[in-house]
C-alpha cells in the first residue's frame, strides 16, 4: 500500500483508495485512532470518484469505525451515507446491520438481517449475516445464539477461510465462541483453541473475561495484583507492587509474597501478568476499558481546537465506555485514589466538552443532559447546578429550574458550603 501511495502522485482517486484499504485494515487490527484517521484521508481526497462510490465509502468507514468502538462517529457516517442519493446499494445495507447487530437495537437488526439478501449480498459474506444475527440474538437474550453461531463459523470453514470471523468481526466472535463451542461445533472448538481473549473492566466493575466467559479470579491479593498493574497503564515496577500491596511488610517478604502471588495469577489467568525485567505488565492480548476510555478522552481534547465535529464524536464513545468510577468495591485502597480521580476528571472533560458544543449548536437539551450527569460525579462543584439551572431557565422551564436550586442548596448547605450570589439570584428569578 505504501508503494502504491508513492506511485499514486496527484491521483486522488487512487489515494483514497490506498486511504480506504488502510482504514479497512486498521479496524481489523482494532486500532481506532487510525481507523479513523485514514477514514479523514479518504474525505481530504474527494474528485469525481464520490458521485459514484461517496455512499459506499461513508457506509463501509461506518461499518469498521463501529467495529473498533467509535459508535457515536459511526452513527454520523451512517447518516451520511443514507441521506446520498446512491444509498440503497448493498454497502449501505450491510453497514445498517452491522451497526444494529454490535450496538444498535438487536430487535431491529434481526429484522433486516432477515431481509439484507434482496440487497445483492454476496455468498462469501453469508457466514457474517449469520454471525450477526447470532450476536443480536445474544443480546436479546436468545438461546438460539449459539447454534447461529456455530453455523456462521462453519459456513466461514467452509469457504476454507476459517480464521476469518475473527479477522473481520473479532469482537463479535470472541463473544459468541464459547456458545458456539458448547454446540459441539467443529470450526468453533477450533477457533476457540487459537483465540482466547482476555478483557479486563475496572470502570463500574471489577472483571476478568476469556474468549467472553467470566475468570474467577476470586477477591484475593491476585485480583488486587491484576487490578493494581491495570489502574497504572498496564506497567508497575515490582517494588511498587509490593509497596502499595504490603506496606508495613518486610521488603524480602513482600517479595515472596509477591512470587506467591504471581503463581496463583498464573493458575487461573496465565495471560494476564508478565514480567519486564523488574516490572510488572500486563500480557499484550489484555484489553482494557479504562486504557480504551483514556485514549478516546485524550483524541477528543487533541481534536478540539482543529475539528470539534470529529472531537464530539471522539468524546461520545469516551462516554460510552465509562460505566462507573474505577474500582467502585475498592474505595479505600490508597493505589487506586489517583487513577480514579484522574477517570473522573476526564470524564468530566469530556462532559463538558459534549456540553458545551451543544449549547453552541443550539441543543439545550443535550447540553442540559451533559451537565447533569456531570453532577453525579461532581456534585459539590455548585457551578455545574448553575448551568443547569440557568439553561432551563432559558428554555422557559421555570420550575425545573428551580428544582435544581433546590437540590444544590440541599447538597451545599450541610457541607458548609456557600451558594454563590448568582445562584441565589437564579434562584428568586426561577421563583417569580
Amino acid at each position: 500500500l505504501d508503494e502504491v501511495l508513492r506511485s499514486a502522485g496527484d491521483d486522488t482517486f487512487q489515494v483514497a483508495l490506498v486511504h480506504w484499504e488502510r482504514m479497512f485494515l486498521a479496524s481489523y487490527r482494532d486500532d481506532a485512532a487510525a481507523a479513523l484517521e485514514e477514514a479523514h484521508l479518504v474525505e481530504a481526497n474527494i474528485a469525481d470518484w464520490w458521485a459514484a462510490a461517496g455512499a459506499d465509502f461513508l457506509a463501509e468507514a461506518a461499518d469498521c469505525l463501529d467495529r473498533v468502538g467509535h459508535t457515536a462517529v459511526a452513527s454520523e457516517y451512517f447518516q451520511r451515507a443514507q441521506s446520498d442519493p446512491q444509498s440503497y446499494g448493498r454497502m449501505v445495507a450491510m453497514a445498517e446491520c452491522a451497526l444494529l447487530a454490535r450496538h444498535g437495537d438487536p430487535f431491529l437488526a434481526e429484522e433486516r438481517l432477515a431481509v439484507v439478501h434482496q440487497h445483492g449480498i454476496y455468498p462469501r459474506e453469508r457466514w457474517r449475516v449469520t454471525l450477526l444475527r447470532a450476536h443480536a440474538a445474544w443480546r436479546r437474550g436468545d438461546p438460539a445464539a449459539g447454534a447461529l453461531a456455530a453455523k456462521a463459523f462453519e459456513e466461514a470453514a467452509r469457504l476454507g477461510q476459517p480464521q476469518l470471523p475473527l479477522i473481520r468481526e473479532r469482537e463479535v466472535s470472541e463473544a459468541l465462541l464459547g456458545l458456539a463451542a458448547q454446540t459441539g461445533s467443529p470450526a468453533a472448538a477450533a477457533l476457540e483453541a487459537t483465540s482466547l481473549p482476555v478483557v479486563l473492566a475496572v470502570l463500574g466493575r471489577f472483571e476478568l473475561s476469556r474468549g467472553g466467559r467470566p475468570v474467577p479470579v476470586g477477591p484475593g491479593q491476585p485480583a488486587q495484583l491484576l487490578k493494581l498493574v491495570a489502574v497504572n497503564d498496564g506497567r508497575v515496577p515490582a517494588e511498587q507492587a509490593i509497596e502499595a500491596l504490603w506496606p508495613d511488610g518486610d521488603p524480602s517478604v513482600g517479595r515472596n509474597r509477591l512470587r506467591t502471588v504471581l503463581s496463583r495469577l498464573r493458575e487461573v489467568a496465565p495471560e494476564t501478568i508478565d514480567r519486564d525485567g523488574d516490572v510488572l505488565v500486563l500480557g499484550q492480548g489484555v484489553r482494557v476499558d479504562l486504557i480504551q476510555f483514556h485514549r478516546d478522552a485524550r483524541q477528543a481534547r487533541l481534536l478540539l481546537g482543529g475539528d470539534p465535529g470529529r472531537a464530539l464524536a471522539v468524546a461520545r464513545s469516551a462516554i460510552a465506555r465509562y460505566r462507573g468510577d474505577l474500582l467502585p468495591d475498592d474505595p479505600y485502597e490508597p493505589w487506586a485514589d489517583k487513577a480514579r480521580e484522574t477517570a473522573r476528571r476526564a470524564m468530566l472533560d469530556v462532559l463538558d466538552l459534549c456540553a458545551v458544543e451543544a449549547a453552541r449548536r443550539g441543543d439545550l437539551d443535550e447540553s442540559r443532559r451533559m451537565v447533569e450527569r456531570s453532577l453525579d460525579l461532581a456534585p459539590f462543584e455548585d457551578d455545574r447546578y448553575l448551568r443547569v439551572a440557568k439553561i432551563l431557565y432559558d428554555q422557559g422551564r421555570r420550575g425545573a429550574a428551580l428544582s435544581v436550586l433546590r437540590r444544590a442548596q440541599t447538597v451545599l448547605a450541610p457541607l458548609g458550603i456557600d451558594v454563590p450570589l448568582d445562584l441565589s439570584s437564579l434562584d428568586e428569578m426561577a421563583a417569580a
